[in-house]
This record gives structure tokens, C-alpha cells and sequence, in this order.
């Protein structure tokens, strides 16, 4: 869908109602350093699409609030990855080899 946006270096999908996201939903926006995907109230990180972020490989900061369900190994790609905004969340555990170890 960002087919010749290479060069993009903020993306922002608030509110649009998204639902899901298809695992080449971000091909090509190898640039791309913030991405925000907040007031989607019902988008869902499964097994399905754990890796849509995968071709983000400048990624610097990504918002997700608020989130229905969040997969595992979903950052696993992120290396230049600062900030993940996960504000207004009751997160009791985090286990790091969950979210960034290869899968």
C-alpha cells in the first residue's frame, strides 16, 4: 500500500479503526522512523502478524495505544527500535526473550 514511499519518515494511522494489519502492510518504508498506530481501539499483534514490522529496519519510535493484543517476537527486528509507547497499560511482567529474542 506505501509502494513508492521509500523515503517516508513519519506515518501516522490514528484513528482510522484499523483492525489488522497484513504482514507486508510496510513494505518499502525501509526510512521510516516513527510510526503511530494509536486510537485503533481494536488492533490486534497475533501470531498472524507478528512480524509486520519486520521491513522497518530505521524504525525509531512506535505508539501503540491502546492495544487489544500484543504477540510475542514482534519487535524482534527493530535494532534501531528508542521508544515503544505502551502508556495507560497495567503491564505487570515484560520478559525480554518474549518480544526481542530471533525467532
Amino acid at each position: 500500500i506505501f509502494n513508492g514511499l521509500s523515503m517516508l519518515e513519519e506515518l501516522k494511522l490514528t484513528g482510522n479503526r484499523l483492525k489488522h494489519l497484513d504482514e507486508n502492510s510496510f513494505e518499502g518504508l525501509h526510512n521510516l522512523k516513527h510510526l503511530d498506530l494509536s486510537l485503533n481501539n481494536q488492533l490486534e499483534f497475533n501470531a498472524d502478524n507478528r512480524q509486520v514490522f519486520r521491513f522497518l529496519t530505521s524504525i525509531e519510535e512506535i505508539n501503540l495505544v491502546p492495544l487489544t493484543k500484543l504477540s510475542t517476537k514482534l519487535f524482534v527486528s527493530l535494532n534501531n527500535l528508542k521508544k515503544i509507547h505502551f502508556y495507560r497499560y497495567k503491564i505487570q511482567i515484560i520478559n525480554h526473550q518474549k518480544f526481542f529474542e530471533t525467532i
